[in-house]
């Protein structure tokens, strides 16, 4: 059904789905990051590197869709809003996710506090 209603829409439209997706990325990446630190001093360090390893594939995620964005972007015509405006909304997303990422890879600086 996904794939007919892609298929339906103008590619123009789709640029809502794709932000969208986008944003839904980061907050599973922002949710998993606050869990992490929540319960820091209860994980395992087994489970801190599984947490870890969720966040670096959310991460992973994000930047597939922000290719997809520009990818996109460089072959649209006509946009919903303007172009600059839907790749900098979609790089400056990415970037949340990039610095989750970032911090949660950092050994031991959540220990204590």
């Amino acid at each position: 059904m996904a794939d007919l209603i892609h298929w339906l829409l103008p590619k123009e439209k789709q640029f809502f789905l794709m932000l969208r997706e986008q944003a839904s990325n980061v907050v599973d990446g922002a949710n998993e990051f606050k869990s992490m630190i929540d319960n820091y001093n209860k994980l395992s360090e087994a489970e801190r590197r599984s947490t870890i390893e969720r966040i670096k594939g959310i991460e992973n995620k994000g930047d597939n869709i922000t290719h997809d964005i520009i990818r996109n972007l460089d072959k649209a015509f006509i946009t919903p809003i303007d172009k600059e405006d839907i790749y900098k909304l979609a790089t400056l997303l990415d970037d949340i996710i990039d610095l989750i990422n970032a911090t949660s890879i950092k050994p031991g600086y959540f220990q204590n506090r």
